[in-house]
């Protein structure tokens, strides 16, 4: 009877709770809402709120239709992560190079949830589709959440595996120490170590105006020298705070989301991504670990030459 109300307030409630317990009966009027351009954008944002609450089979075409649309492209993809089928990322990797970096860091997002979809993934770098240094330390870690022994030999063999000795990181920092402060810091471009950050740091880490709150706020933390940033950066789970420390959740469908634990009630946990907040039933969950290592790997500087690692490191000192 709530279904069949002519105010609008109460159909929207209606079928928000519908979805929320289950009930698909409203999907096919909301899905023809969703996927029409023609209709007014509030009841499409209404449509994509009910129908990605509970994603099903009916609603995957609709979805990878909205890839298509800038409007909606972030949202549809954060929906897509939560499909179970070899369509979700096919599409994704056939529209990633049109991507801006903030739909690319969702679709990666995406595809590092499920074995299928990391299996597609590590194909695509390995063919030169995506380069290896586009994927985070977070979504890295969710690749190694997945608990595949096939996809980590593929990691291992494309980005390699190796833990320095605390002999060797000790080294590693003073070594590095050293070269920053011998460098003549003029000589190196600020805006080319900003642009280092947003590729490699900005994902979780806040400086100035910069980057996602996942990990510390960076921004002030110039004044701890540099020795503050080579320790962090080289051994990384030498300490984690208590507000960072990494949780990872696989739900019962196999969808798994990785980042803080912002909320947790009696009956849902809510998790904040780089792409999304997140929250998640009880009783959905099939596992939940949290994590003794820092999100961020070691070795995150091996992916920059000597001048790009000084360019970051004088962008970090100076914020």
């Amino acid at each position: 009877s709530l279904y069949a109300s002519t105010d609008p307030k109460v159909l929207r409630s209606a079928q928000s709770l519908g979805a929320a317990f289950g009930d698909t009966t409203a999907f096919p009027a909301l899905r023809a809402v969703l996927s029409d351009p023609g209709q007014p954008a509030e009841q499409r944002a209404h449509a994509m709120s009910v129908l990605g609450r509970r994603p099903d089979a009916g609603s995957l075409a609709v979805f990878l239709g909205l890839l298509g649309d800038p409007a909606w492209r972030i949202q549809a993809i954060q929906v897509l992560s939560r499909f179970d089928s070899p369509e979700v990322s096919a599409a994704l990797l056939q529209q990633y190079a049109d991507f801006s970096p903030t739909e690319r860091l969702a679709a990666l997002d995406a595809l590092t949830r499920r074995p299928g979809y990391a299996f597609a993934l590590l194909d695509a770098v390995a063919a030169g589709k995506i380069r290896r240094d586009q994927l985070t330390a977070l979504q890295m870690r969710q690749l190694e959440a997945l608990r595949n022994p096939e996809i980590n030999r593929r990691i291992t063999a494309s980005w390699g595996r190796t833990q320095p000795s605390p002999a060797e990181k000790l080294d590693q920092i003073a070594k590095l120490q050293k070269s920053f402060e011998e460098a003549p810091l003029w000589a190196y471009d600020g805006r080319a170590g900003r642009q280092h950050f947003q590729k490699l740091c900005a994902s979780c880490h806040v400086l100035g105006q910069d980057g996602n709150r996942i990990g510390p706020e960076l921004t002030g933390s110039n004044a701890n020298g540099i020795r503050y940033f080579l320790e962090n950066i080289i051994d990384p789970d030498a300490v984690i705070g208590a507000d960072f420390e990494l949780i990872t959740v696989e739900t019962k469908s196999g969808d798994l989301v990785s980042g803080l634990l912002i909320q947790e009630t009696g009956s849902a946990l809510t998790l904040k991504t780089p792409t999304e907040q997140r929250v998640i039933g009880r009783d959905e969950i099939a596992r939940r670990e949290r994590s003794d290592r820092s999100l961020m790997p070691a070795g995150l500087l091996d992916s920059l030459n000597p001048r790009e690692q000084i360019e970051l490191l004088k962008f970090l000192t100076s914020r």
